[in-house]
């Protein structure tokens, strides 16, 4: 938001503003804000648990998203960070299974690592198939 949505609208709202065209200022200021609205609702929603068995993934805009995949079944993870993640302590997890990739976005850096050996623990000591 700070740095595509927020700046663009500031100046196209600046502008119209300085032109005297009110009705462009105004809709900027509303597309702004229903952006950062939207953009706050998807990290609201972002969520995750997981138990004996199985990760629970919760996402979303509008509307809820639920994923669910056992353990056993994952084939890479990922732990990423950018600079500013690393200052926050904060990490994305990247699972990938044979149906897709899962994203967890967000997480106490402690945490990611936890789940990511977790996840690569069982499905090494698991014999079972995952296809």
């Amino acid at each position: 938001l700070g740095v595509w949505v927020w700046p663009l609208a500031i100046l196209i709202a600046g502008t119209s503003i300085y032109n005297q065209a009110w009705e462009l200022a105004i809709g900027t200021s509303v597309i702004a804000v229903f952006l950062s609205l939207i953009l706050l609702l998807r990290w609201w929603r972002w969520g995750y648990s997981d138990d004996a068995g199985y990760v629970y993934v919760r996402s979303g805009r509008i509307g809820l998203d639920y994923q669910c995949f056992e353990k056993y079944k994952v084939q890479q993870v990922k732990v990423s960070q950018s600079l500013l993640m690393k200052k926050r302590k904060v990490a994305t997890l990247h699972v990938l299974l044979a149906s897709g990739n899962i994203t967890i976005p967000f997480m106490p850096e402690q945490n990611a690592w936890k789940l990511a050996n977790e996840l690569l623990y069982v499905a090494e000591k698991s014999r079972r198939s995952w296809m």
